[in-house]
């Protein structure tokens, strides 16, 4: 039976732009990481995920997104800009609408190959209205063989995370 254990839960009590987790064990076997966000302005806009403040050409990933009632297949290799999340609900949202996120990473503390990363999210809004809300599947590698041991996460654009947004990382044992 598996085991989530909270190594860390943030709110914001005010905006930023880039938020940057501590620094975690690597006595877990996985991490699972949810967050509940909102941008100050826009629909929505997409960001990444960096991990162990890597800025180099060690991310690639392959998401399915679909707006309304379209769907767009993406891949990217060898990107420094990290593991894309798909938008958060922003300020012309729906008010009070915060976006939501999923991401499994089997075995990050492994040193002996890379790590993959899915992302489940969604930008919600209570509109019709291409490109207002979204929905995103992502399969991302970290191609680096470091135990994963922190992350950051930013917005494009210059957007920022509203108050109240917040994220929880778990560490599992037994799945």
């Amino acid at each position: 039976m598996a085991v989530f254990n909270v190594i860390e839960h943030v709110e914001l009590s005010s905006a930023v732009a880039t938020w940057t987790s501590g620094t975690f064990a690597t006595s877990y076997d996985h991490l699972f990481i949810t967050m509940s966000a909102r941008l100050d302005s826009g629909y929505n806009s997409a960001g990444y995920w960096r991990f162990n403040g890597d800025t180099g050409n060690n991310y690639s990933m392959t998401d399915l997104q679909s707006y309304n009632a379209s769907s767009v297949g993406t891949y990217y290799s060898a990107s420094n800009d990290g593991i894309g999340f798909p938008p958060f609900s922003g300020s012309s949202s729906t008010a009070n609408t915060f976006g939501s996120l999923k991401m499994w990473i089997p075995n990050y503390a492994n040193t002996s190959y890379f790590k993959p990363v899915l992302i489940t999210s969604g930008a919600e809004s209570m509109t019709t209205t291409s490109s207002q809300y979204a929905v995103k599947r992502t399969a991302g590698l970290y191609r680096s063989t470091s135990a994963i041991t922190s992350f950051n996460v930013h917005i494009n654009g210059g957007h920022d995370f509203v108050q109240y947004s917040s994220y929880t990382v778990y560490g599992v044992n037994g799945a």
